[in-house]
This record gives structure tokens, C-alpha cells and sequence, in this order.
């Protein structure tokens, strides 16, 4: 036996004398005396070429801890591990001249490492925050850079992938140093930022590349096993006296482009490819991450680099909406990919002037550890989705949308389907609301076999922080719903927080957003009266609830699945309504959680349902271009409400919601 994994999602995996988990599997081999056992992560089981491997997925900072060793010879205590740094985020928008995008983290593989059974530490990187658009011009910022993903073995070694480097900002005058909040340049990093471009006196200079420093700070030779690494350099800005691109921010996979020579041609550098690895979900889930961010357009008109393969963001389109993602209807850069270390797009200038669009965030890194197992066959009955299994249940888990089909008859399924989570609003904002929660321990399938198209609802956006002025200000965007064809109702999004005036009339949805500016809450299309406890059946309108009510210097918390969203209590802001308990996964969590309500200067903030909904922002604001925390994505929860500062005059943004989800079930 290979190692075995306790107190998670999955822990009744491969057990070859008493048959749960991965069954079928061939009989023990003689001498084999018992398996290892190991927790963290979220995880996975597959099989790859005859050979079963067990994956522990981190996208949060947490520990893999091996409790006790294999004693099969025949499989061993190796691991393999990837580590993918946070994404750098994209540089803000200014005037006539495109922003760099952001690098994504350094990609690092060791195979064969050898552990023993002893605790290890996992710190994964933070996306890095967008550069802020210019308002006054010449005052757009750099993307922030992304934070180092580290494996941590403490005999001791750490194994580090390094954070992506921000794009540098579009700006006509250049900023110095080259590390400045202002800078023009590209930012070093495991991948590097894209240069933006300015204009200026002859000679007229350009935003430098930012190289990549993932190879000379990661030495190959390691304890055990092989590393192998990958990180490339951003592509350089366009010079030119008027209108002039933003580069490429660096991918695993390959450079960024340099932005075409000459003021105003062509359209925003793209950023490097990514790279695609297997360990996370089996060969025939393949996943692309670590693309660069796309540079934003100059010219009127002129559309942004796309999206990167990776999941790099696409660049703005000069002269469309400053809120409004590129690369060709709007201005803003677009978020580099969660859990993908991506790099965020570089904004450019939009409308309605002086609106300036910001960069997009960089995506957060990724660890995933996998070993072997065993040799088996699974028995499962449909594809589609993260495939495996839990006990004597197969799981089909949909993080993104797809389809399930159905090869061979089943005739009940037990499914999960959570909407996406509402973003928060702008200025002691309320919270997002939740998405609404369906759910059937034996939903009947009809054809089977069949195909059924899945549906998972994106997170609405949370407003952009610091407008330039109050008729800037927005709530934040409504959750999309998720849908599984004819299996289960409709699963609502959840409501967009609600904004200080004029915007502060909170949004409906599955659950409805906070109040904002002394406004009551959404309301939420889902049945209210939860009673409690795991795995209830949802009512015909999913489970949902509506959103508090909002003072003048605090907004409401955002409604969850569970409860609904708290008041504001003079310049405290409500917390956010309370998620739902459900056991499908392998293990109890929560979902489907409230956002917390921002405050202002003097106040306190809501705090997130369940800690998955986003907590509100408050005083101090430490930097203008960062929004309120988002939901935890996959959970169907709401972004934190933003908060206002008065001195300086900091208005915050709102935290995204979390996407949604579908769980489905069935007996192997």
C-alpha cells in the first residue's frame, strides 16, 4: 500500500483486505504489511497508466502531514509535488498609454521526494493586487507582485515557487526607482511583469521587461528526487509620444510579447502561454496554469491583449467601460485565474472620463502532492468532472462547468448544486449575498445513460476600489446560478452588495446582499428556515436567505444559505448570514455563506459567515487598489463589503464572490 490519507474529504480510500474505496484492486502482495497515512489538502484519487495515485490539492496555506509510513516496498514514500506561485497583478490604467500585465508565479515539478513521517509545511502565494487606474493622470499604479508558494521539509529544506511580478503601469511621465508604486517597468518575479509604456521628451524611453528570478533563487539540486522549474521574462511597452501599448507579462510556458513598436498600433501585447500538468486530477484532466497577463490597448478603440492559455487575464480596450473587463468592451484588466497563478491583465484609459480602468488581480498559487496507491480498476458509471471516490461512492465534483454523462444505468443520484456568490459593494458597502443551495440525498435520473449539461455560477465581481468620483461608486455584481440540466432546480446566485449613494439599494438573489447608506437588505429567492444540521434536503427555491439592513457609516452582512444577514449596529457593520452543512464531499463543510459589511473610519466591519464569506473592510484602508476579502471560491459565498477611509480619503472596494459548485453521488 502506498500512503493513506485520515481526517479529510476522502478518508476511506483504497483498503485492499477490506474493500472500500477504490475497489477491484489486485490482491495484496506477499510481504505487504499495511500503508502510510497522511492528511491536508483536498483531494483526489485516479488512475494513470495501471498505477493509482492519491493527490492532496492545496489552495490555501495548511499542512501535509504524514502520520505513518508504507511499509510496501513495492510503492514506497515518495511524492511527487507542484508548486505554482500568486500571480502578479496588472498595472492600472492611465491617459493614452496601455499597462504591463502581470507575470504568473514560478512553476516548479519534483518528482520522487522522499518523506518520512513527520509534519510539512505548505504556504501558498496570494494573488498580487491590480494597479490602481490614474486619476489624477500621471497616478496609475503597478500591479503588486504575487506571493511565493513554499514547501517546507523540516530536516531542513524548503522547495519554493516564486511569486509572479507585477505589470508595470501605463503612464506618460516615467517613475523612479523601478520598483516605485508609479513604475513604468515590468517587476521581477517567478515569471516577470510586462512593461507598460510611456511617452516623453526624445529619447522617448519604454516600460522595461520584468525578468524572471524563479532559476537563480531555487536551486535544482534538492535532498531526493528531481526538480525541474520554469519561469519567463515579460514582454517590453510600447514607446511613443501618444498612445502607446502595454507588453506581455511572462508564463510558464513562454515569454510575454513585446507591445508593437511605433505609438498606437496594433492591439496589447499577449502574455506567455502557460504550462499543463496532470497530478491534480489524473491524465485525462489535464490543467493549463501560470499564463502570463495580456498588456493593455492605447489607441481609441484599441482592443487589449487576450487571455492567455493558463489563465492569464486579458488586457483593457482603451475608451470602454473603466468597470468592464477587456479585452474588447472594456477598459478594466482582467483577474488572472484562482488556484492557477496567473497573472492579472493591464487596464488602459476608459469611460466615462476621467475613468481610468484598474489591472487585474493576480491568481493565487497551487501545491498539489500525489503518491501511489495501488494498481486498480474504478467500476465508475459517467464521466465529467473531478472523478473519484469515497467510500463505496463514486463522486463527480464540478468546479467548473461541463458535463455529466452517463455510460452505464443509474437510477439515483445524490447531488449538490450550489449557485455563485454575490461581490461586495462599494464604501461601508454591504456584503454579497450567498448563492442559493439545492440539494437531494436520491434525485432520479432520467435518460440514464444520458447527458446532462452542468452549469457552475461564476462569483460576481466586487466593485473596484477607489473611484475617482461618487458617480463611480456601484454595487457589486450578482452571483451567476448553477444548473445541472434537468437533475435539480436551478441553484440562483447570490446578490451584489449594495454601495454607498447612489448605489445603495442592495441586489437580490439566491440570498440577497447587505444594505448599504442606510437601505435594507436583498431579498433572497430562496426558502428561508433552515432548521439545522447536515444534509437537508432543500426545498423547491434551494435554501437562501435575504441581506441586512445598512446605517449611514456601515452596511448590512449579506444573506446565507443558512441565515439571513446581520444589521449594522451603528457604525459596526453586519456579519454575514450563516452557510449550510453538507457531508457529500466525504466530509461535513460548509457553504453557501454571507459576505460581512464594510465600514468607515471609526467603525468596525462585518465578519464573513462561517469564515467562507468575505469579511467586511474597515479603516485603515492600506492601500487604495485592494478590495475587501472575497469569498472562499467553490463555497458559493459572498465578497466582504468595502470599508472608507477618511483620512486620506481612501474609498475601498468589495470582495468577489465565491464561485459555486455541483457535487454528484452515486453507489460504485
Amino acid at each position: 500500500m502506498g500512503i493513506r490519507a485520515q481526517g479529510n474529504p476522502l478518508a476511506s480510500f483504497l483498503d485492499v483486505w477490506s474493500n472500500t474505496g477504490l475497489d477491484a484492486v489486485t490482491a495484496a502482495p506477499p510481504g505487504a504489511a499495511g500503508n502510510a497515512e497522511a492528511t491536508g489538502g483536498n483531494i483526489t484519487e485516479y488512475t494513470d497508466s495501471g498505477t493509482v495515485y492519491r493527490a492532496h490539492i492545496f489552495l490555501a496555506t495548511d499542512t501535509f502531514q504524514v502520520t505513518k509510513l508504507a511499509t510496501n516496498p513495492n510503492l514506497g514514500n515518495n511524492v511527487d509535488i507542484l508548486l505554482i506561485g500568486g500571480g502578479g497583478g496588472g498595472g492600472g490604467g492611465n491617459g493614452d498609454y496601455g499597462s504591463g500585465g502581470g507575470g504568473a508565479g514560478g512553476f516548479v515539478e519534483v518528482t520522487g521526494y522522499t518523506v518520512a513521517a513527520a509534519t510539512y509545511p505548505i504556504t501558498v502565494g496570494g494573488g498580487g493586487s491590480q494597479g490602481g487606474g490614474g486619476h489624477p493622470q500621471h497616478q496609475s499604479r503597478r500591479g503588486i507582485n504575487g506571493g511565493d508558494t513554499v514547501f517546507t521539509n523540516p530536516s531542513p529544506e524548503t522547495i519554493t515557487a516564486k511569486g509572479g511580478g507585477g505589470g508595470g503601469t501605463g503612464n506618460s511621465i516615467p517613475s523612479t526607482p523601478a520598483t516605485s508604486v508609479y513604475a513604468n517597468d515590468g517587476q521581477t518575479g517567478g515569471c516577470g511583469g510586462g512593461g507598460g509604456s510611456y511617452g516623453g521628451p526624445p529619447p522617448i524611453p519604454y516600460g522595461a521587461p520584468g525578468p524572471t528570478n524563479q532559476a537563480p533563487s531555487q536551486p535544482t539540486s534538492i535532498s531526493s528526487g528531481t526538480l525541474t522549474q520554469y519561469g519567463f521574462a515579460g514582454g517590453q511597452g510600447n514607446r511613443g509620444d501618444i498612445q502607446a501599448n502595454g507588453g506581455g507579462g511572462g508564463g510558464a510556458g513562454g515569454a510575454g510579447t513585446n507591445a508593437p513598436p511605433g505609438p498606437g498600433i496594433g492591439p496589447g501585447a499577449a502574455g506567455g502561454n502557460g504550462r499543463a500538468n496532470t497530478w491534480a486530477y489524473g491524465p485525462t484532466n489535464p490543467v493549463t496554469r501560470a499564463g502570463g497577463g495580456s498588456g493593455g490597448g492605447a489607441p481609441t478603440g484599441g482592443v487589449g491583449g487576450a487571455a492567455t492559455p493558463g489563465g492569464g487575464g486579458a488586457g483593457g480596450q482603451m475608451g470602454q467601460p473603466f468597470e468592464v473587463v477587456g479585452p474588447t468592451t472594456g477598459s478594466r484588466g482582467g483577474d488572472g485565474t484562482y488556484s492557477a497563478g496567473s497573472g492579472g491583465g493591464g487596464g488602459t484609459r476608459g469611460t466615462p472620463a476621467p475613468a481610468y480602468g484598474p489591472g487585474g488581480r493576480g491568481g493565487s498559487g497551487i501545491c498539489v502532492v500525489r503518491y501511489k496507491i495501488a494498481d486498480t480498476t474504478s467500476g465508475i458509471k459517467a464521466t465529467g468532472g473531478n472523478v473519484s471516490k469515497v467510500g463505496s461512492k463514486i463522486l463527480h465534483t464540478f468546479t467548473n462547468s461541463g458535463t455529466f454523462a452517463i455510460t452505464s444505468p443509474i437510477s439515483t443520484v445524490e447531488i449538490l448544486a450550489v449557485g455563485g456568490g454575490g461581490g461586495g459593494g462599494q464604501v461601508n458597502a454591504g456584503g454579497g449575498g450567498a448563492g442559493a443551495v439545492q440539494y437531494s440525498s436520491s434525485k432520479p435520473v432520467n435518460p440514464s445513460p444520458g447527458s446532462y449539461s452542468i452549469v457552475v455560477g461564476a462569483g460576481g465581481a466586487g466593485s473596484s476600489p477607489n473611484p475617482s468620483t461618487n458617480s463611480f461608486i456601484s454595487y457589486g455584481k450578482d452571483g451567476v446560478a448553477t444548473t445541472t440540466g434537468s437533475i435539480i432546480a436551478s441553484a440562483p446566485g447570490g446578490g451584489g452588495g449594495a454601495a454607498n449613494s447612489p448605489y445603495n439599494t442592495a441586489r437580490p438573489g439566491g440570498s440577497g446582499g447587505g444594505g448599504g447608506d442606510g437601505n435594507p437588505g436583498g431579498t433572497g429567492s430562496g426558502d428561508s428556515g433552515h432548521p439545522g444540521g447536515t444534509d437537508v434536503a432543500s426545498p423547491t427555491n434551494g435554501w437562501g436567505n435575504d441581506g441586512g439592513s445598512a446605517g449611514p457609516t456601515a452596511g448590512g452582512g449579506g444573506g446565507g444559505a443558512a441565515s439571513v444577514g446581520s444589521n449594522n449596529s451603528g457604525g459596526t457593520g453586519g456579519n454575514g448570514g450563516g452557510g449550510v452543512q453538507y457531508s457529500i464531499s466525504g466530509s461535513t463543510k460548509y457553504y453557501a455563506a454571507g459576505g460581512g459589511g464594510g465600514a468607515r473610519t471609526g467603525g468596525t466591519a462585518g465578519t464573513g459567515g462561517n469564515s467562507i464569506g468575505g469579511d467586511g473592510e474597515s479603516s485603515p484602508i492600506s492601500d487604495g487598489v485592494n478590495g475587501a476579502p472575497a469569498g472562499v471560491i467553490n463555497t458559493g459565498s459572498g465578497g466582504g463589503g468595502g470599508g472608507y477611509q477618511t483620512s486620506p480619503n481612501i474609498p475601498g472596494g468589495g470582495g468577489h464572490g465565491g464561485a459555486g459548485i455541483v457535487i454528484i453521488a452515486y453507489p460504485a
